[in-house]
């Protein structure tokens, strides 16, 4: 007997996961998760519906449907339905063999993974016709041959029986998995290597059959060896979990994604044309990525794993472990790196213009990044990044130093910034509301500050000062700070009043002799001759202010002001 399944709506992470209760702890009783509240028999004796603490319900079809008791204890099924949480109907398996009402019960209605999933598997056991519908399904396919078409959405087909398979995933992007689901383990053995050609639309069922593949994008394969051609759409190879194995993957053209699980050592990954990202997550002990000579790969890239055509790396959600120990060495191509955990890191991007991103990461281990040749971007999390003295670094920054960076961005939290001799490109976040202070150091520096009140202090050299929204502070502690005239002028590009900026000159003693003097603000007039005079000259879509140390009536410094027409005192902190 052929069964037929039918998709009405969105199911895979509700059905497959909550509504099975399937975990990773195979058998395992879940009482709390899920379970069965209440179940209605109607006056007719032949529906017979489940309600589930999660809002799921399914509905049993039959004949000669009994209770006594609170239980279930005779007549037979032969349709059962799952709707979620607002009563749609969300999908249909008709065409098997009629079950007992009590065995379904006693299945459904148990706590236990095993006992729920295996029940499902079983109605569908067989040759087996699958339909989606518009939104994202997923489906089980049990022994036998099975067709399945995805129609819309991001559809999901597992399959981990033998038959052949037939799969049309539609629009979207669609995944097939021959794993066992979130890490169950009622799998039968595998009797030949799992072999997946997205491009041809061929390959091998590994628990035996063929392979009939249209418009699938993403593989997720097997614990041990498999071999996984791609296609010119973007895929996803492997889950980062449970999919291990020293595969062969070359993934062709698209925006591809290969996810290394820490079982995955031996792995051969060729990225193809395109952007391609080379996820990983591994256990403890010591791992090393070296792309300019990948005989010294160890760990997860290691045991003659090799990986070519992959410009984005990224480290996964599990590199907490103690005495995990990550190397990376790029080459000289343009990488991004992605940084996630708090285990020992220690980056060498090689040349190419990088960016490393730290993400919302707080390191805890021992941590080190060179960006190389190159013009190189760190972006990272809130904290205290000194350039010139590592020690001083806080939060997403402790225990790290880095080295060979040009470009620095702030996401998610306030920036404190102390650059270096180089020429430092600086960004506070622009888009959350962060007190960052950028400190430029001795370089050619342009500093952004973002959203927030920030405090912006170019340093020695032109620098260009850009506060952002928010009252900022445009802070020169020396005179060799700022320029001697207005070719060599540091640059505030956005001064605005309303938002409360300020420019602040309150650490520059504006007389020469004893003791420390504020200036004297004269507007826009002429020195008079005066020691500790401060005006401004306005120019053509700017303003120059020049301040005046000793008395000679010729400025001693200055400090170009874009887009404004006039300053006032107010615009300015002279002495606190």
């Amino acid at each position: 007997m052929a069964e037929n399944v039918t998709f009405a709506e969105a199911w895979a992470v509700q059905f497959l996961s909550p509504l099975l209760k399937v975990s990773i702890a195979a058998g395992a009783s879940n009482a709390s998760l899920f379970p069965l509240i209440d179940f209605i028999l109607d006056g007719t004796q032949n529906l017979l519906t489940l309600n589930y603490a999660n809002g799921l319900s399914v509905v049993a079809e039959g004949t000669g449907i009994t209770e006594s008791s609170g239980t279930i204890t005779g007549g037979t099924i032969d349709t059962v339905s799952v709707h979620n949480e607002d009563g749609d109907l969300v999908a249909t398996i008709t065409g098997f063999p009629a079950v007992q009402a009590v065995d379904l019960f006693d299945a459904l209605g148990s706590d236990v993974s095993a006992a729920r999933y295996q029940f499902w598997t079983s109605l569908v056991d067989g040759d087996t016709t699958g339909t989606g519908g518009s939104s994202n399904d997923g489906f089980v396919a049990g022994t036998g041959n099975d067709t399945i078409s995805g129609k819309g959405g991001d559809d999901l087909v597992v399959k981990f029986d033998p038959g052949n398979l037939t799969y049309d995933g539609g629009s979207g992007s669609d995944t097939l998995s021959f794993i066992e689901e979130i890490g169950q383990t009622f799998q039968n053995p595998l009797v030949q290597t799992l072999i997946v050609n997205l491009s041809a639309g061929s390959g091998q069922n590994p628990y035996g059959g063929a392979l009939a593949l249209t418009s699938v994008e993403n593989i997720i394969g097997t614990y041990v060896a498999d071999q996984i051609t791609g296609n010119a759409a973007a895929n996803v190879i492997g889950d980062g979990l449970f999919d291990g194995g020293a595969d062969t993957i070359n993934t062709l053209g698209g925006n591809d994604i290969v996810k290394l699980s820490p079982q995955s050592a031996g792995t051969k990954a060729d990225g193809g044309s395109g952007t391609d990202t080379l996820y990983f997550n591994f256990a403890g002990g010591v791992h090393t990525l070296d792309l300019t000579d990948q005989s010294r790969n160890t760990g997860v890239f290691g045991a003659g794993g090799t990986f070519k055509n992959f410009e984005v790396f990224e480290a996964g959600r599990d590199i907490t472990v103690p005495g995990q120990v990550l190397n990376f060495i790029g080459d000289g191509a343009a990488q991004i790196f992605h940084l996630k955990g708090s285990g020992q890191t220690h980056l060498a991007m090689g040349g190419g213009d990088d960016t490393v991103y730290a993400g919302f990461v707080i390191f805890s281990g021992l941590t080190s990044a060179d960006g190389g040749a190159g013009t190189d971007r760190l972006v990272g999390f809130r904290g205290v990044l000194d350039l010139l003295d590592p020690a001083n670094n806080t939060d997403a920054y402790a225990n790290g130093t880095f080295t060979n960076f040009e470009i620095f961005e702030a996401r998610g939290g306030f920036l404190k910034f102390v650059g270096d001799a180089r020429d430092n490109v600086v960004h506070g976040d622009p888009t959350a509301v962060f007190a960052d202070t950028l400190d430029g150091g001795k370089g050619k520096d342009s500093l952004e500050g973002g959203a927030g009140d920030d405090v912006l202090i170019g340093g020695k050299q032109k620098d260009t000062l850009r506060g952002g929204a928010d009252a900022d502070q445009f802070v020169f502690t020396a005179v060799k700070d700022t320029g001697k005239n207005k070719k060599k002028a540091d640059i505030i590009e956005d001064f605005d009043r309303a938002e409360g900026d300020q420019i602040n000159l309150s650490a520059i003693d504006a007389k020469k002799g004893s003791g420390h003097q504020a200036f004297k603000w004269i507007g826009k007039s002429k020195f008079h001759d005066k020691k500790g005079e401060l005006h401004y000259l306005k120019k053509k879509g700017f303003v120059v202010v020049e301040g005046d140390l000793t008395g000679n009536g010729k400025a001693n410094f200055a400090i170009k002001v874009d887009d404004i027409s006039k300053l006032k005192e107010a615009d300015f902190l002279l002495e606190v």
